[in-house]
């Protein structure tokens, strides 16, 4: 894997997504990567995984070193009782707030992603997912309306509940017109799916946000956030 780095290195490219989920999970594989790139003197810009329930402060420091400049963490829900249906570990053990803190005092920015409509969701509930992810403020956010994907076990438990579930590809993607999330036990699918696309507005336009982007990057980076801000999503499924 070092040998690869080094040829991306030589054609002159800086900056890397390390796209494996698990990164930040088994020492035995990371350090050398991590170890190999600072030997061999490659000053990358890396963006890299890491679940919240495997991220240990005494790493962070190897990582910062290495070039990893961004973590991106799957911190989903607020609520606790929704956020241990997901399987992904026992979050319920973890403290998210001191997780994201010891990310950002090793001088690493953070990339939270959250997510609307997992079954036991309600409107109380996501706002408590939204109300975590303004308290954090993560240096940038992924919002997501669930999707129950072919296969998956959120997918075998919708239709054992008789759930509506996409037909086409495009009412998958998350972005297009065609958008049709999961409903949960309380809400339908048109309410998660306004909910999202909210929140994502109110996050991305929220001053105090806005402004720690302009300190800690640039005053052009936060013009180019208020610049996307003005685009809002056309939603088939909200009579658009």
């Amino acid at each position: 894997m070092l040998d690869e780095f080094e040829k991306l290195w030589n054609m002159g490219v800086r900056t890397l997504r390390l796209s494996d989920e698990m990164f930040f999970l088994n020492r035995k594989y990371y350090v050398p990567i991590l170890e190999g790139l600072i030997a061999r003197g490659m000053k990358f810009n890396l963006w890299a995984y890491a679940r919240v329930d495997s991220v240990r402060k005494d790493q962070l420091e190897l990582f910062k070193a290495a070039g990893v400049n961004w973590l991106c963490l799957g911190i989903e829900a607020g609520n606790q009782l929704v956020r241990v249906q997901i399987d992904k570990g026992r979050f319920h053990q973890v403290d998210i707030r001191r997780v994201v803190g010891d990310i950002k005092d090793a001088g690493i920015s953070v990339l939270g992603n959250y997510m609307f409509g997992l079954p036991e969701d309600t409107i109380e509930t996501m706002s408590e997912t939204f109300d975590l992810a303004i308290e954090l403020r993560c240096e940038h956010a992924n919002f997501y309306a669930a999707q129950a994907l072919p296969g998956s076990p959120l997918y075998m438990y919708a239709k054992r509940e008789g759930w509506d579930l996409p037909r086409r590809p495009e009412e998958y993607a998350f972005l297009s017109y065609e958008c049709k999330p999961l409903r949960t036990k309380h809400l339908e699918a048109a309410e998660v799916l306004r909910f999202r696309d909210e929140a994502w507005h109110r996050y991305f336009t929220n001053l105090d946000y806005l402004s720690m982007i302009e300190h800690k990057f640039s005053a052009h980076a936060r013009a180019n956030i208020e610049d996307l801000s003005k685009i809002r999503l056309k939603r088939k499924l909200l009579g658009d």
